[in-house]
């Protein structure tokens, strides 16, 4: 059985270009929202994002950008527990989990939503964003610290066993 579920940790990220997929203007128009003091700002049009442990500040905000999506994506590939696929049909192979999470105006991650396959792989994925370091600088918008949701996608592909593995277990 163990054969079966032999992973191919490939796991494979587009979270800078998922965070791309609405219109700056539009955005800007329709999704920078107040929460109490506090504006609401996408990912993709935050004016500086927030600030992973381990990327330089100096940097500039697209390249800050692709460092904590980087640093994200190493920290998801090391943490997550791929053997959660057991819990899948047979005839699942790729495995997609969309995981939805606000920084807040401190860099504390919060407000995790998973959406996937399976109840044991949505529990896995929140539990590896609650594993997330916060960050160590809020995103900020007009001079002033924002909200910023922000989306994960993590897929992984599950071998399948050949004949012969399906034989011996």
């Amino acid at each position: 059985m163990k054969a079966f579920y032999t992973i191919l940790l490939t796991l494979i990220f587009t979270m800078t270009y998922a965070q791309d997929s609405i219109s700056k203007s539009e955005a800007q128009l329709k999704l920078i929202e107040q929460d109490g003091t506090f504006k609401i700002v996408p990912f993709n049009i935050i004016e500086r994002v927030p600030i992973y442990s381990g990327c330089d500040e100096q940097l500039s905000n697209e390249k800050l950008k692709k460092c904590m999506s980087d640093k994200i994506s190493s920290f998801v590939l090391k943490t997550f527990d791929t053997r959660m696929a057991s819990y899948l049909k047979p005839s699942v192979t790729d495995v997609r989990i969309t995981v939805l999470f606000k920084i807040d105006e401190h860099g504390n991650i919060g407000n995790i939503m998973a959406r996937g396959p399976h109840p044991k792989l949505e529990q896995e994925a929140i539990r590896v964003v609650e594993a997330l370091p916060d960050m160590t600088k809020p995103g900020m918008q007009d001079g002033k610290p924002a909200i910023v949701p922000y989306m994960l996608p993590i897929r992984f592909a599950i071998e399948k066993p050949s004949k012969n593995q399906r034989i011996q277990n």
